[in-house]
């Protein structure tokens, strides 16, 4: 721990990569009980959230259009729950369209990053898309929020080292959210 003290010391950040396998309750707690709330640890443990950010897609084919606070049924794996759509980055999603999504859930789901589901319509039951999960516990977004546009776009499509620092951009240790 003497480089990060080091770091600390000089007033910068510091950021301590291990191996999941070594990620224990112990270590973790040794190492929260010398630096206190400057941790945050980030695994690839599923979450359980009840907001997913989404990349959503509507079929080509569908008889309808996906719009802001339409009622669905999410599937995910073997679950099958209620959600509402909240459209990020448009009004309405047409047939063939993709864009960004916030879904609020009934329940929590155990989700990843990068997770595929499909969506129905309730009445009558349709299948009308599906698409990709972007952040299985997101945080409350504004729509049409230039900077959560552009979070969502490096969830996407933005690299291993692009996407941690936007983690860490939106966690607690950011020194926007101090």
């Amino acid at each position: 721990y003497e480089l990060i003290d080091r770091t600390l010391r000089r007033g910068r950040e510091a950021i301590l990569l291990v191996p999941e396998i070594l990620l224990t309750v112990q270590m973790v707690s040794r190492i929260k009980s010398r630096y206190g709330e400057l941790v945050a640890v980030m695994h690839s443990n599923l979450s359980a959230g009840e907001r997913l950010d989404v990349r959503l897609r509507v079929l080509p084919d569908s008889h309808r259009s996906v719009r802001t606070a339409s009622q669905v049924h999410l599937h995910h794996g073997a679950s099958v729950q209620l959600a509402r759509g909240g459209l990020l980055d448009r009004d309405v999603l047409a047939p063939g369209e993709s864009g960004y999504a916030q879904l609020r859930l009934s329940e929590p789901l155990a989700a990843r990053s990068g997770d595929r589901f499909v969506i129905r319509f309730l009445s009558p039951l349709e299948t009308v898309g599906g698409g990709v999960i972007l952040d299985p516990l997101a945080p409350r977004r504004k729509r049409n929020d230039p900077a959560a546009l552009e979070a969502l776009a490096i969830r996407e499509q933005g690299g291993q080292t692009e996407r941690v620092l936007q983690t860490l951009a939106e966690s607690s240790l950011s020194p926007a959210s101090r």
